[in-house]
């Protein structure tokens, strides 16, 4: 005996569709039939990704196999020069389109703002910003902050930083300039990034000495 499966009618209800971000733009993609009648199932899967002006950035089909939970799962990888998109799922069978599934909409972390440093203890340098508002679905994993010689442009350090400061000890700090580009990152990757550059300046305490007893 032969086992198959038949794609002959549109369903009258549209099968629930979830999207989960996971890691690096990757998106799971879950629709669960078990809902549906046999000869209901479908048998194409489109995953559109479109940007904010609408305009369609990819078009993925992701395979019709259901699982012993009759769940079709797939993964799909969104462009990385989308900040914001919006993902449409499109189902269909021999029999026709489904009805239209749920759009989601996405963002990835905006720049944070109120980037300030201020000196303690004569050599720690302290920086601290402000979170940026984010959807509930996407919180912010970590910050990546990148630390330049603001007068060389090289790279001095890179660090991921859990919270909104920093701090590390500079005990050559007489004068000096960095610039800090923060760049916040959730499960679809990094964010958009922020900078500013300040100068620190101490007197040498010899120099200090000699002014005040002149």
């Amino acid at each position: 005996m032969y086992m198959f499966t038949v794609y002959l009618s549109v369903p009258l209800i549209t099968p629930n569709v979830s999207i989960v971000p996971v890691i690096d733009g990757q998106l799971n993609i879950s629709i669960n039939v078990s809902k549906l009648c046999i000869g209901e199932y479908p048998n194409n899967v489109t995953v559109i990704v479109l940007n904010t002006d609408n305009e369609m950035q990819d078009n993925t089909s992701i395979s019709t196999q259901f699982n012993d939970q009759l769940v079709i799962t797939g993964v799909i990888t969104v462009p990385n020069n989308l900040n914001t998109f919006i993902v449409n799922v499109s189902l269909s069978n021999n029999g026709g389109e489904y009805l239209p599934t749920p759009s989601f909409g996405y963002s990835k972390v905006g720049p944070v703002t109120n980037i300030d440093s201020s000196i303690d203890n004569c050599s720690t340098i302290v920086i601290t910003w402000t979170a940026p508002t984010v959807d509930d679905r996407l919180s912010i994993l970590f910050y990546i902050l990148k630390i330049y010689d603001a007068i060389t442009g090289s790279l001095v350090d890179t660090v991921s930083v859990y919270d909104t400061s920093y701090q590390f000890v500079d005990n050559n700090l007489f004068i000096h300039c960095c610039t800090y580009v923060i760049t916040g990152v959730n499960e679809l990757g990094e964010g958009i990034s922020n900078n500013k550059t300040f100068s620190y300046q101490r007197v040498k305490i010899l120099l200090l000495l000699s002014l005040i007893y002149q």
